[in-house]
């Protein structure tokens, strides 16, 4: 992943709460899915597995507490999309 991105990705995971990277495998079965965090990394269920440094996953765990269960992401992603569909009269 390019410097750019990783610094957009990063930028996102510490002030975006909830936010999950896309699947980072050159090839991913599942079509590059936004990924799980398991409490270490973020994954893919295609086996891929971010490589994000021990010190950031810290200071992600420490900016918004005990990691999101994949229930719970699942629940945002739904109220996320729930939202964009509101059509406001």
């Amino acid at each position: 992943m390019s410097d750019i991105m990783q610094s957009l990705v990063r930028q996102n995971l510490m002030q975006r709460e909830g936010y999950s990277p896309y699947c980072g495998a050159a090839k991913c079965s599942h079509r590059w899915p936004r990924t799980v965090f398991d409490g270490e990394q973020f994954k893919c269920d295609c086996g891929w597995r971010s490589r994000f440094e021990p010190e950031f996953i810290a200071r992600y765990k420490e900016r918004w507490g005990s990691p999101k269960t994949m229930s719970d992401q699942i629940e945002l992603a739904a109220a996320r999309a729930a939202i964009r569909n509101v059509v406001i009269p």
